[in-house]
């Protein structure tokens, strides 16, 4: 059990933020930052490093230092993520990603301090969320402006992801509207 902060992605699914402890299955991919696995010795560990990167893994461990989950998880669901890993992915079926598709996201680096809109909207987020899970809500109206207050938000950090990867309107466009349900 890995008891750090940490991200869940389902093959289908979006990412979450658990720092509760969580354990899943081989269906879901979690994402750790190298640092916290400082002086963790595995094979798997050792045999990624060979396959995926030249980096050594100070280097990884140093580099992970400078990227807050919270703002890898705005980013890993953001409809840009989406729609790129929709393109490169390796299953048949659209949404359907397997663990080494999403090393191939490119996450653009930016100062802590910037890195701090992205977290502070996934935060409100997490914070919608365990509002309606925990059943706080008392009116289907309620429930349903809570929902939309979600949706706003995901609206920012898709607005914010454009940006920060510098996407023209025309680019903008083709990923709305190759989204839309």
């Amino acid at each position: 059990m890995y008891i750090f902060p940490k991200i869940i992605c389902g093959r289908t699914t979006g990412g979450i933020y658990d720092e509760s402890g969580l354990i899943c299955n081989d269906s879901s991919c979690v994402f750790v930052p190298y640092f916290s696995l400082k002086n963790v010795v595995n094979r798997s560990i050792e045999n990624g490093l060979k396959k995926w990167t030249k980096k050594t893994r100070d280097e990884l461990e140093k580099i992970s230092l400078k990227y807050d989950l919270k703002y890898l998880l705005a980013v890993l669901n953001s409809k840009f993520a989406r729609f790129y890993l929709n393109t490169i992915r390796r299953h048949r079926i659209e949404y359907y990603f397997y663990p080494d598709d999403f090393k191939k996201l490119p996450i653009k680096q930016i100062s802590k301090d910037q890195q701090k809109i992205f977290s502070s909207l996934v935060e409100q987020i997490i914070s919608l969320k365990k509002e309606i899970d925990n059943k706080n809500i008392e009116k289907i109206t309620e429930r349903i402006n809570v929902e939309k207050e979600i949706i706003q938000t995901d609206k920012k950090i898709d607005s914010l992801v454009y940006k920060l990867y510098n996407l023209n309107e025309v680019e903008i466009n083709n990923i709305e509207e190759s989204l839309k349900d």
